[in-house]
């Protein structure tokens, strides 16, 4: 670090390597105060005489804004030369010089008188700002001024330009009373009131500016606007994103706005008071400034890539000079704008003016109304989806009612047929009815008629067996009574027990046999029995007072009691409406 004294914001700041002996001599300075970040030593501007006169001495370099203040103070630099001298020894002895030699400060010298004679009065230059936004100085203002061959190119001349605060308090008041439309700016052209100069200390060239000419610089600006959208509207571009509509409900919006600034709050408030369930991509991007250009083609060019995950694109940014709004007067931001696959909508901070971009894309005087815009769209989507909802209400409320009437039509005609299909039904279920009963009482007596004559037949093959048995134990017994010996007794009694076995077969297989047939009769009987006709899901409705049978609506009436049969039991019914 070298030793070096620079002006900035009112203080001499003070920098040099730690040295005890010269920490010590700062301290001597008045108002001194040490900045522990920087680590450098201040002290007010209202000192620097004493500053410079007690460092300068000491080895310390002055910086070009410190220096400038100390010629408009009326110090005269010479004599700090002088002082100087006095306590290190010249290094250059011009009397030893050779004829015809020439020192730096004697060519300075001459080259300033030389421009001064040639430049005797004030000029007024044409040019671009340049580095006046790193200015940071309250009261001179250091830049350059630069030429360019066209929009866009790189600077082919450029030359100092120095503004002393006297004439810089000046040209800002002109603009303020202008209403605060210009503000002196990087990228700003302008013309200035100028005398070219040569500061000797430093070797440079400069110009001294005292006035500006508000008319050209507005007009200007107004001039290079105009040159962009012809040049955008021969290309067929003006229109191209300006026409685009709105999403019927865009609640994914892509933002391009300066971080923490009042334009981020007034927009995302606004959309966040809707209620409405907006998500917000925010891409943080300078709006003013040398890279301001730069900064907002980066964001367009990220949501150009991401354009699926969005449906609008707003550009904002809060309120300031005219001369503010040309940041985006350039033709790459413009084209950008009008090629975006995105639908655009700005809200530039200004009432009164118009940048490029309003002739680009939607344009919306403020963040918040850039906002609003995008909120009335999806309350406009929602009122056309009430209103459709409403108006398909009152359709389906009209084919309901229509549709209800046709359906009451429909079950009284259903009702009518399947009473008269019931009835039919009634009629003959209860024709089958007594056919059934009739038939199963003629084949129940025919049954019952075959079992008895079965009967009978077994009563008599019995009877006949058993007078055959008693005839052949009668006739065995007389032939035992004839034959003697117990041989043939045993014989004759043998045969006559075979015989008896034998007719119990016979009287047990011909009474299976009508037990067989019997059973059969019975299940027969059982098929055909009115009762199955209910299992089968039919109920029958007799009037509980008089147990008739009901085989018609009209036969009903209010308050009747009936009963109602089924297969697996009955219930009283109580008639409360016909």
């Amino acid at each position: 670090m070298s030793r070096r004294l620079e002006l900035a914001e009112e203080r001499v700041v003070i920098e040099f390597p730690y040295d005890r002996k010269m920490v010590e001599l700062v301290r001597s300075l008045p108002g001194r105060r040490f900045n522990p970040t920087e680590k450098t030593w201040s002290v007010p501007s209202q000192h620097m005489e004493q500053v410079v006169g007690r460092l300068v001495p000491h080895g310390f370099e002055l910086g070009e804004e410190l220096t400038f203040a100390l010629i408009e103070m009326g110090v005269v630099i010479e004599e700090l030369a002088r002082d100087v001298a006095r306590a290190h020894k010249p290094f250059l002895d011009e009397e030893r010089l050779p004829a015809g030699t020439w020192t730096v400060a004697k060519l300075n010298h001459e080259v300033q008188q030389v421009l001064r004679g040639a430049f005797r009065e004030e000029l007024w230059i044409a040019a671009e700002i340049q580095s006046f936004d790193r200015n940071r100085s309250r009261g001179h203002a250091f830049f350059e001024l630069v030429h360019r061959p066209f929009q866009g190119a790189d600077p082919s001349a450029r030359v100092t330009a120095v503004m002393w605060s006297d004439d810089r308090e000046h040209i800002e008041q002109t603009l303020a009373d202008d209403g605060g439309g210009v503000r002196l700016r990087d990228g700003l052209m302008v013309r200035f009131l100028a005398q070219p100069d040569f500061y000797t200390g430093q070797g440079r060239y400069q110009l001294n500016v005292s006035d500006i000419d508000l008319a050209y610089t507005s007009g200007t600006i107004h001039q290079n606007r105009e040159a962009i959208l012809r040049a955008l509207n021969e290309e067929g571009l003006v229109d191209l994103n300006a026409s685009k509509p709105l999403v019927d409900v865009p609640l994914r919006v892509a933002l391009i706005t300066s971080d923490e600034s009042d334009a981020y709050a007034d927009f995302v408030d606004e959309l966040r008071l809707s209620g409405y369930g907006f998500q917000v991509g925010f891409f943080a991007a300078h709006v003013q400034g040398a890279h301001a250009e730069e900064s907002i083609l980066k964001a367009l060019r990220y949501f150009e890539k991401h354009a699926d995950e969005y449906d609008v694109l707003a550009i904002v940014r809060g309120g300031g000079a005219r001369s503010d709004l040309a940041y985006f007067d350039t033709r790459a931001i413009g084209e950008s704008v009008c090629k975006h696959p995105l639908k655009v909508v700005v809200g530039i901070g200004h009432q009164r003016d118009q940048c490029l971009l309003d002739f680009l894309a939607q344009s919306e005087k403020t963040p918040t109304a850039a906002a609003d815009a995008i909120v009335e769209q999806v309350e406009y989507y929602l009122e056309r989806q009430y209103s459709l909802q409403d108006r398909v209400l009152r359709e389906a409320e009209h084919i309901i009612k229509e549709e209800g009437i046709r359906l009451e039509q429909q079950v009284e005609r259903a009702l009518r047929v399947m009473t008269h299909e019931l009835e039919h039904v009634e009629r003959k279920v209860d024709r089958v009815a007594g056919q059934v009963a009739r038939a199963t009482r003629v084949r129940l007596e025919q049954e019952h008629l075959g079992v008895e004559r079965v009967w009978q037949k077994i009563e008599q093959s019995a009877l006949s067996s058993a007078r055959m048995a008693r005839f052949k134990q009668a006739y065995l017994q007389d032939r035992l009574s004839q034959v003697p010996g117990s041989h043939t007794i045993k014989r004759q009694s043998r045969e006559l027990e075979r015989y008896q076995e034998r007719l119990l077969r016979v009287s047990k297989a011909s009474i299976k046999t009508a037990s067989v047939k019997v059973d059969r009769a019975a299940e027969r009987q059982r098929l055909l029995d009115p009762r199955r006709v209910l299992e089968r899901g039919f109920a029958l409705i007799r009037n509980a007072k008089d147990d008739t049978v009901i085989r018609s609506a009209d036969d009903t009436s209010t308050n009747q009691e009936l009963v109602i049969k089924w297969s697996d039991g009955e219930k009283k019914v109580k008639v409360q409406k016909t």
